[in-house]
This record gives structure tokens, sequence and C-alpha cells, in this order.
């Protein structure tokens, strides 16, 4: 009977562990990914683009408008951040301006210095000096050596600027008419002068950190420009 009663309870303690190990086990719950945040886009902003040019005055008139006190602001001289390559071919009276790759975008006609001592000492090949333009520019009347003025200008290096025919006065119907006609010539006190439709079109697409080449040796191959006809007073 004690054998029995032994069998017995060894018989329920084995039934009890085959259950206890075959019981289900309590699932635990994975952690919930969350999800990464989608980083927002960055806006790239659009270039604003130039204002026209066209209004109530013709831009081939080289007087450039019909208000002969307005400034280049008026005149729409808003400036450029565009990069360009431009060489001023100082014995032909040639400003042309050309893309990265070397195009020929437009070719102006202007009077270099009279005296080539005026560009101060030359570096490297002595007919040739490359400078990069500053941002030292202005839309306003701005006056010049021998008390004539300019509308607009724009700052190569040091005390030379690209600016446009000089007015006696701050009025536009004081144009240096003389000196207008010798455009394509050496005129200037060392400036390179423009005619102002030009000034503003370089102006517009022109902008700072611009190599600026002034070469007494190399030669425009393209077609010189003429100078426009001013209108009768």
């Amino acid at each position: 009977m004690h054998i029995r009663n032994i069998c017995i309870t060894c018989l329920c303690a084995a039934l009890l562990g085959a259950c206890s190990a075959h019981a289900p086990e309590e699932s635990v719950p994975e952690p919930s990914i969350t999800p990464a945040a989608t980083p927002a886009e960055t806006a790239v902003p659009e270039k604003t683009p130039l204002p026209s040019v066209d209004g109530d005055w013709d831009p081939t008139d080289p007087l450039y408008g019909s208000d002969p006190h307005a400034d280049g602001t008026a005149l729409g001289c808003v400036g450029s951040d565009a990069v360009m390559k431009v060489v001023v071919y100082m014995n032909q009276g040639v400003t042309a301006v050309y893309d990265q790759d070397g195009v020929l975008i437009k070719a102006l006609l202007c009077s270099p210095g009279k005296d080539r001592s005026c560009y101060g000492s030359w570096s490297g090949y002595s007919d040739e000096k490359t400078v990069t333009l500053g941002t030292d520019r202005g839309a306003g009347w701005h006056s010049l050596y021998g008390g004539v003025y300019t509308p607009a200008y724009i700052t190569i290096y040091d005390a030379i600027l690209f600016h446009c025919v000089p007015y006696y006065s701050m009025s536009r119907d004081t144009l240096e008419t003389e000196e207008y006609q010798k455009l394509g010539t050496p005129a200037s006190l060392g400036c390179i002068r423009l005619a102002l439709n030009d000034l503003v079109w370089l102006y517009n697409h022109v902008g700072p950190g611009s190599p600026v080449t002034l070469s007494y040796s190399e030669t425009y191959e393209g077609e010189i420009p003429e100078a426009a006809e001013l209108p009768e007073s």
C-alpha cells in the first residue's frame, strides 16, 4: 500500500511537470517602431527676373528716357549677380561681354583712357591687366573728375569706372556731345565710357566677381558696334 501511494504521488508530480513544461509562454509585445520624420524640403528661392526696360522710353536711345533728370535708378539699373567675362579691347574701343564658356553676349562701343599710364602699373604681361569687378556701383548721379556727372557707374578697380559719356550737370540734356562722338576711340582720363543705354545694360547683366581684362594686345574679331545717333535737340 505504501509503495502504491508513492507511485501515485510520483505519477501526479510527473503529470504536473509535463503540464507546466507545455504551458504557453506569455507573449511580450514588440516595441512599436516610430517612423523617422521626413525632412521638410528646402524651398529653392526663384531668381527674381530683371524688370523690363521697356516703358515710355526707348532702350536704344543713347540718352535713355524721357525725363532728363532721372538717374540710374529711374532708368532701370537694378544690378546683377551674374558672373561674366568682360574684355575691354583698348585699341579698338570695344567692351565685349562673354559668358562662362566664352560665347559673346554683347559688344559695346566705348572710350578708354587717352593715356595708358592712367591705369597704373601693369602686372604680368605688360599689355594686359585683369582685375575682378567689385561690389562698388551706384545707380544715382555721381560726380566725376572735372566737375561733370554720370547717372550711374560701376567700379572696375581703384578710381577706374565704367560710366557713361559725361554730362555737364545732373541733367541728361547737358550731355557732352563732342565726347559722345569720340566713342570707339581713346578719350577719357582713365575710365571706360559708354553710351548711357549700354551702361544700363552692363549694370543689369554683369555682377561683382566678374573678371575684367583691359587689353592692348588682343584684337576684337567681331563686328564693331556703331554709336547710335543722338536725337535732335
